[in-house]
């Protein structure tokens, strides 16, 4: 079902403010492509192209977040959950992640 839903909240909203929670978040994303670099894009296209899903992902919600102040949910599955392009792009990168670290093992 599609639906737009305005996603205001954020984690640690009551102790962040949310420009600290965008500096917080830039600075995990960040991070995190660092410490998977090594592990993931080393001799490993797909592991290139699971990284930069990730990085992209989470560069579009960063970006709206300081844009609007908000995320904006396009799709919702029974009122369960709801997420956005940007969101599905990072769980993409995430499960192909995964499936790299599995397989190398």
């Amino acid at each position: 079902m599609i639906g737009i839903v305005t996603n205001c909240s954020y984690p640690l909203s009551s102790i962040f403010t949310l420009r600290q929670f965008v500096f917080l978040a830039f600075f995990v994303l960040t991070a995190a492509i660092f410490l998977l670099y090594p592990v993931l894009v080393r001799h490993n296209r797909l592991g290139l192209v699971s990284l930069s899903l990730i990085a992209v992902g989470g560069i579009i919600n960063i970006a709206e977040r300081i844009i609007t102040g908000c995320i904006r949910d396009y799709f919702s599955f029974f009122g369960l959950f709801n997420f956005n392009v940007a969101d599905l792009v990072m769980d993409i990168g995430i499960v192909l992640t995964f499936y790299i670290i599995w397989k190398k093992k």
